[in-house]
């Protein structure tokens, strides 16, 4: 009879941790907060993004103001999978990153 009992509730048991997890909320589909840190010495005058994948000359300016040396600013991944190219106000790469996703918290480190 206790076995019984015990199969019962760890059956009842398992039945309601799947059902919260069927209830959980959607992830976010809108783009994910990331943060970069410039560390180069000289102000970094733009970021440009590409999605994973995309054409070679598909690159797209982020809507961001320049970044001081010594200083980070927040923005927003626009895709589930982006590439990144950061630049000095003279046109010269500053950094690059690639295969940044939604899924984790980013932080990008450009020195």
């Amino acid at each position: 009879m206790k076995r019984m009992r015990l199969t019962t509730l760890v059956a009842f048991a398992a039945m309601t941790l799947l059902a919260a997890c069927a209830t959980e909320p959607p992830r976010q589909q809108t783009g994910a907060d990331a943060t970069v840190i410039n560390r180069t010495g000289r102000a970094i005058a733009s970021i440009s993004y590409q999605p994973c994948g995309a054409a070679a000359n598909a690159w797209m300016q982020l809507p961001m103001p320049a970044i001081p040396p010594q200083t980070s600013a927040p923005f927003r991944l626009p895709e589930a999978c982006t590439n990144l190219r950061a630049h000095f106000a003279d046109g010269q790469l500053a950094g690059m990153h690639t295969g940044v996703k939604w899924n984790f918290p980013f932080t990008w480190v450009v020195s």
